[in-house]
């Protein structure tokens, strides 16, 4: 992703950045976090090039914008690709009170325990065409396809690999 563009209107970003800008509590006009306290080395930075940020820091910034905005539905791809489990973990966070507040969350991810900790719901994807959609339970026990089962054990064996079992 490259968040060094803005492809919004002024507008649209001038009323992000002032709803960024609040201090205090972070709260919007409606007493919504905008900007978790936690993330207080980003609120000094929100004026910056996103360029001179790590990637974890962008893409706070960037969930955190888009916060501010109040999606009815967000859209991201791997949002937690290349960035340690500590910031992942963050990211999620962020993720979770979003939907928490009402946004439709829809995001792509390989990583099989992301979306057992994220997902209501689960398509899984062969060669860009809906294979299976379930629930996160049903998916996990009994995959809708048999590509799905084959990644689910294929995962599931490559972790059992990783942790030296």
């Amino acid at each position: 992703m490259d968040f060094s563009k803005d492809i919004s209107s002024s507008n649209e970003t001038e009323k992000s950045d002032q709803a960024l800008s609040k201090q205090g509590d972070f709260l919007d006009d409606r007493g919504f976090t905008v900007w978790p306290r936690h993330w207080s080395e980003l609120f000094s930075r929100a004026n910056q090039m996103a360029q001179t940020l790590s990637v974890g820091q962008q893409q706070r910034l960037a969930l955190s914008r888009a916060r501010s905005r109040r999606p009815e539905v967000l859209f991201l791809d791997e949002p937690t690709a290349a960035l340690d489990p500590s910031v992942s973990d963050r990211i999620e966070s962020l993720l979770k009170e979003l939907a928490a507040e009402g946004t439709q969350i829809m995001m792509t991810t390989h990583n099989l325990a992301q979306a057992e900790r994220l997902a209501d719901m689960i398509l899984f994807m062969v060669d860009g065409t809906i294979d299976a959609q379930q629930d996160k339970v049903t998916f996990f026990n009994e995959p809708g396809s048999q590509a799905a089962r084959q990644f689910i054990n294929r995962e599931s064996m490559h972790s059992v690999i990783a942790r030296g079992e």
